[in-house]
């Protein structure tokens, strides 16, 4: 995925890492899956969906966390 990285937000201001990815292709969207980790809330997951790889870096991410 170009440019994947820790995308830190309100919620989640202090993720550190983001790996382990996992793409789909459905209904016309390319959905990708991502492990994130950070040193308060352990592990977490990412989703992001687009439709063309050229939005993959501003697509904005979905995520849950596991901690």
């Amino acid at each position: 995925m170009p440019s994947a990285g820790p995308k830190p937000d309100a919620r989640h201001p202090d993720v550190a890492a983001i790996k382990d990815f996992s793409v789909v292709r459905y209904n016309n969207q390319w959905l990708v899956f991502a492990t994130t980790a950070s040193p308060t809330s352990y592990w977490g997951l990412a989703q992001f969906s687009f439709s063309d790889w050229s939005q993959a870096a501003s697509a904005p991410p979905t995520s849950s966390e596991n901690g």
